[in-house]
């Protein structure tokens, strides 16, 4: 079993420091870790991006970072799935 790298780590690399997403992909797989893609979307969520936003990031990343296409689809799938199954927190306000 690979180490997993914190999603949320990725994230404030990216909105904190500016650090490009598919760049620390590419160390991350260097280095032979997964990423915590759940961290990843709720650091997002905290930060106040809506998905459509963190989705956007995501495809372009995974991409630049040349991760197959069934890693790209499997990545998002899991995306997609995760977002259905937990709603965004500021649609849940009344």
């Amino acid at each position: 079993m690979k180490p997993v790298f914190p999603g949320s780590t990725l994230f404030k690399l990216k909105d904190t420091y500016g650090v490009p997403v598919e760049m620390t992909l590419d160390e991350i797989r260097k280095l032979g870790y997964n990423v915590d893609w759940v961290g990843f979307i709720e650091e997002a969520r905290n930060c106040n991006w809506w998905d459509f936003q963190i989705y956007d990031l995501l495809s372009h990343a995974l991409v630049d970072a040349e991760y197959s296409k069934s890693d790209q689809n499997e990545i998002l799938y899991r995306f997609k799935k995760y977002v259905v199954l937990n709603p965004h927190p500021k649609m849940q306000q009344s």
